[in-house]
């Protein structure tokens, strides 16, 4: 009896054909139950001498679990360390083990099975087990707790850039610099050094277009913004506009900088006294740190 549900599972292959109009005609048909794909990589002793080199290969063979591993040894000489312990450890599991592998005549990177005791060997065979040394092929997979341990890592790490994604979406500024048009000269040179740096930043009237509804710009790339970063000088404490973008933002609950230039904290009003301030002549350092890597 053969259910709806046969051959569901089973591989196609695809053809297609251009016709002269252009268009494409293309047919699925079953592949042959006779075709198996199969991949093996090939690693010699010697290539696994430290951690990191074992480590390397566990993240291959939790990114490609449709490959065979195979590890050479040559024998009647010890295995690599490291991999020794990972599979003391249980990170590596080795499935089976088997004799009379020999380097390949040819190339010297493959291995080619001869052993004696199953078939009348060529003269090339026999030269090359009097010549070369024996190894053993151990057949390697991950464990299953360190593939669980993989897939935990995987989503903690796929939860951690879909955070970043939303961050990017949410904050399409990382500094709204805010300052007195007296301090011009002073914002754009801050200004380049984060865009130097790699931030995003907003900067008015610079990042406004000819037509552009000014308050309401102001007010969406402060929203968009990350943090706002003041300028604080005798001009900017007595602007009504700087007063009220670090009002907006400290309302906001946006991390607010203040630069120190040409004054003092005690100068400054108490709500921003609270944050942490910076002098103008450490700024390179601080937007360094900041922003180093983005």
């Amino acid at each position: 009896m053969t259910g709806d549900n046969e051959g569901i599972n089973q591989p196609k292959i695809k053809f297609s054909r251009t016709m002269p109009d252009g268009s494409v005609h293309e047919i699925e048909l079953p592949a042959p139950t006779s075709i198996v794909m199969s991949r093996s990589i090939s690693i010699e002793s010697g290539n696994l001498v430290s951690e990191e080199d074992v480590l390397a290969l566990m993240f291959d063979m939790f990114n490609h679990s449709e490959i065979t591993f195979e590890y050479y040894s040559e024998y009647g000489k010890p295995r690599d360390t490291a991999l020794k312990e990972a599979i003391n450890r249980e990170d590596i599991i080795e499935v089976r083990s088997e004799c009379y592998y020999y380097k390949h005549p040819e190339d010297g990177r493959s291995f080619v099975k001869i052993n004696s005791a199953e078939r009348e060997l060529f003269d090339w065979e026999k030269d090359l087990i009097r010549e070369q040394p024996s190894y053993i092929k151990s057949t390697l997979r991950l464990s299953e707790r360190k593939k669980r341990e993989y897939e935990t890592w995987h989503k903690i790490e796929m939860e951690e850039e879909f955070k970043r994604m939303k961050q990017a979406e949410q904050f399409y500024y990382d500094v709204f610099l805010s300052y007195s048009e007296k301090d011009h000269l002073q914002a754009q040179a801050i200004h380049e050094k984060l865009e130097k740096a790699g931030a995003r930043v907003f900067m008015a009237p610079k990042s406004l277009r000819a037509g552009d509804d000014f308050a309401e710009k102001i007010r969406k790339s402060l929203v968009g913004s990350s943090e706002l970063w003041v300028i604080l000088s005798p001009n900017s404490l007595n602007s009504e506009w700087v007063t009220t973008e670090w009002g907006a933002a400290w309302v906001l609950g946006k991390l607010i900088v203040p630069i120190l230039f040409r004054c003092d904290i005690p100068q400054l009003p108490e709500r921003l006294r609270k944050f942490h301030c910076i002098d103008a002549g450490a700024l390179d350092e601080f937007i360094h740190e900041k922003f180093h890597g983005k």
